[in-house]
């Protein structure tokens, strides 16, 4: 799958917020109930996204000494600095076996929806090709 760039980062706190809220707003609450669960948990989440970002920087500063198979896969339907960031690693593996596939039809949640077929059709394919 494909790893999001430093700049995606900045939107995983809104992101976070906006999951739970919608969450929230599903399981029925009323808008007070949902600010009332929802900042204490937003602000548990600060230190795991805070460690998610110091993650993301980390692949990319060490995307270079990937030398294995890889396949970097985003939705198309996803915010385009996901095909960027994919694309973008892409440049920077080392692999000799390395491409960059898109899901017109897919999301975020590249798992569910219109591509999902194709997408664990491809994964499972590029997994028989591996030297286990």
């Amino acid at each position: 799958m494909s790893v999001p760039n430093h700049d995606a980062a900045a939107f995983l706190p809104q992101r976070f917020y906006n999951y739970v809220t919608r969450y929230l707003a599903l399981e029925g609450l009323s808008a007070v109930e949902i600010e009332a669960h929802a900042a204490p948990l937003n602000a548990q989440a600060q230190a795991i996204l805070t460690t998610l970002v110091t993650l993301i920087d980390e692949v990319h500063s060490n995307v270079d000494k990937i030398v294995i198979p890889a396949r970097l896969l985003y939705g198309g339907q996803d915010r385009p600095l996901y095909k960027a960031s994919a694309e973008l690693l892409l440049d920077h593996l080392t692999s000799e076996d390395k491409r960059v596939i898109g899901y017109s039809h897919a999301g975020h949640l590249m798992t569910v929806g219109e591509d999902a077929a194709q997408l664990n059709e491809d994964i499972f394919n590029f997994l028989e090709t591996l030297d286990w």
